[in-house]
């Protein structure tokens, strides 16, 4: 049973020609989108839950040091965007609205990439099922007789499998792209509202009423800043040497194997060569006293 139903689908990509190839592959390049993009897209890795209740929690006029903290290390888009508002709160407030509204038109983008190949595969799916039914036709016309008197059963059969399997591979590739194109841009926009939402709401709280931020929490947060930094960089520096030296050391193990391996080699063929020489002095030399005898 299973294998006269993989010999049925191996007939039907065959008996469709040579456009089932580029709609194969159309559908294997859609399932990979639709998969990274659901992957991407899930709500842990762009608003995760902890920075949205450490938002949530936050008071007006109260130091966001946790929710820094929690933002720098954190790799998701809101946390990207969360981290730009941070850094910039001694600026104005009008100045970083602009900075994070930058950052945030980039992560949307980072969130829609790849919904252009689906955009493109919903568009040449039927055509190119379209081009296979045409085939088909032309294959079906040529195998008829002109005078009537009669045709090739077998080659009109095999040009309407050939239209009939094309136009479903298409139609069968298009409609689950298109499902996947609508609802993942549904999804970056409704994710794109709750980010903004969750960033005025952040820059509201910092800020308040006015213009810039106090002064001694806009100092307080670059001063964690700064140190984060400092401690990231030492720790950078430590593993640096160590890894330099890591590498290094293999390097030298791996071309003392190559060196010596080479130096084997070039005994080895010192050797044949040598074996060869003899091989030929004995010869000629055997050669040469049968030449003698003959002579003789």
């Amino acid at each position: 049973m299973a294998a006269s139903g993989i010999g049925g689908v191996i007939d039907f990509f065959v008996t469709g020609g040579l456009f089932m190839i580029p709609l194969l592959g159309a559908s294997v390049v859609s399932l990979a989108v639709i998969y990274l993009r659901w992957r991407a897209l899930q709500v842990e890795e762009v608003l995760p839950p902890a920075l949205i209740e450490e938002t949530e929690r936050l008071q007006p006029g109260q130091h966001p040091l946790q929710l820094a903290e929690i933002a720098f290390t954190n790799s998701s888009a809101l946390s990207r965007v969360f981290r730009v508002a941070l850094a910039n709160l001694r600026w104005p407030k009008a100045e970083n609205v602009e900075a994070v509204q930058t950052r945030a038109r980039q992560e949307i983008l980072s969130l829609e990439s790849g919904l252009v190949i689906l955009e493109i595969i919903v568009g040449i799916g039927p055509l190119l099922g379209l081009l296979g039914a045409v085939s088909g036709l032309v294959a079906v016309f040529s195998n008829l007789d002109p005078s009537g008197m009669g045709a090739n059963p077998s080659g009109v059969a095999r040009g309407i499998a050939e239209a009939l399997h094309t136009t479903i591979m298409g139609l069968a590739v298009a409609v689950p792209s298109l499902v996947a194109h609508s609802y993942f841009s549904k999804r970056v926009e409704v994710m794109a509202v709750q980010m903004e939402s969750l960033v005025s709401e952040l820059l509201i709280k910092c800020y308040g009423d006015h213009p810039t931020l106090p002064s001694e929490v806009a100092l307080d947060l670059s001063e964690w800043m700064r140190q984060e930094r400092a401690l990231e960089e030492t720790a950078n520096k430590n593993k640096f040497p160590k890894t330099e030296s890591q590498v290094v050391l293999n390097l030298k193990k791996l071309s003392r194997a190559v060196w010596e391996l080479v130096n084997n080699w070039r005994e080895l063929i010192s050797e044949r060569m040598a074996q060869i020489k003899f091989l030929r002095k004995t010869t000629r030399t055997d050669l040469s006293s049968q030449n003698t005898r003959g002579e003789k």
